[in-house]
């Protein structure tokens, strides 16, 4: 768990919730309590790739 209260950032990926955000655990502020910037882009291209697979069905 010390590399998980150390991390600069912390995300848990799923089908059902695309990237979640984990800005604490047991407790303990990841990042400050900050969502890191590589989770906010890696959400953002995640959802875009989502839409444009939409588009071809």
């Amino acid at each position: 768990m010390d590399e998980v209260y150390n991390a600069d950032e912390c995300f848990i990926s799923a089908a059902t919730i695309i990237l979640l955000p984990v800005i604490k655990a047991d407790g303990k502020a990841i990042n400050g309590g900050k969502i890191g910037e590589y989770t906010i882009k890696l959400r953002g291209l995640y959802k875009e790739i989502l839409k444009a697979q939409a588009k071809m069905i």
